[in-house]
């Protein structure tokens, strides 16, 4: 079995004023790679509607990956990666390719999500005139953490003196990683101000302590 104590690298204790948070799942993710493909031209001499300017396309598509969030309630969708070629000043790009995460707790939501992207980046490229495709990096199914060790980290909350409340697991981690192998439960503390992967993420000091505490608590319930 596998126990977890991870900052929460994200909103839901802070903003609710709760201490210790565990997770009863995690959600399914898929992480997509677009390609989009257009015309090199000089920058001076080419008229702008004759242009096949794959950077434009490609940008249109980033907007149309947010929009495409507010069809599925509950998803989220993060263009990270961004790359153009030739990557010169003057140069109209010919070639961008970006990376779309796209998360959310339920498959079936995620799927639709993942449509709705496939659809706007080809209406869009159609639009435009510019060659694309959307290729899967990584697709992750939602994963439920382990009953027996999720009410053991509950009754380690409430010796530490906290009770917890249930949340799901919205950002990758080892416990839901190692599901497919080993009985899994993860207890979150919480990020000051929800901030995560930034010079300003932080936990407090006393939720860090009570957060092993709490943990501490589970084992001593499970080994003995």
């Amino acid at each position: 079995a596998f126990l977890e104590l991870h900052v929460e690298q994200g909103p839901v204790l802070d903003a609710s004023g709760a201490r210790l948070g565990v997770a009863t799942r995690s959600v399914a993710t898929t992480l997509l790679e677009v390609t989009v493909r257009g015309r090199a031209d000089d920058a001076a001499t080419a008229d702008m509607d004759g242009r096949a300017d794959a950077l434009l396309g490609a940008a249109a598509m980033a907007l149309a990956v947010a929009d495409a969030t507010t069809e599925v309630p509950g998803s989220v969708a993060t263009v990270g990666r961004f790359a153009v070629a030739p990557d010169q000043a003057s140069v109209v790009p010919s070639l961008a390719r970006f990376t779309i995460d796209l998360r959310h707790e339920d498959a079936a939501a995620r799927a639709a999500l993942v449509e709705s992207v496939r659809r706007a980046c080809a209406r869009i490229a159609h639009e435009r005139e510019l060659g694309h495709a959307v290729g899967v990096l990584r697709e992750t199914a939602p994963r439920s953490f382990d009953p027996a060790l999720v009410n053991a980290l509950r009754r380690g909350c409430e010796a530490a003196g906290i009770t917890p409340i249930e949340m799901v697991s919205r950002a990758g981690h080892d416990a839901q990683a190692l599901t497919p192998v080993a009985r899994t439960a993860l207890l979150f503390v919480p990020s000051l101000g929800g901030r995560s992967h930034c010079a300003d993420e932080a936990t407090a000091a006393e939720d860090v302590v009570l957060g092993a505490r709490a943990l501490a608590a589970a084992l001593r319930d499970l080994l003995y």
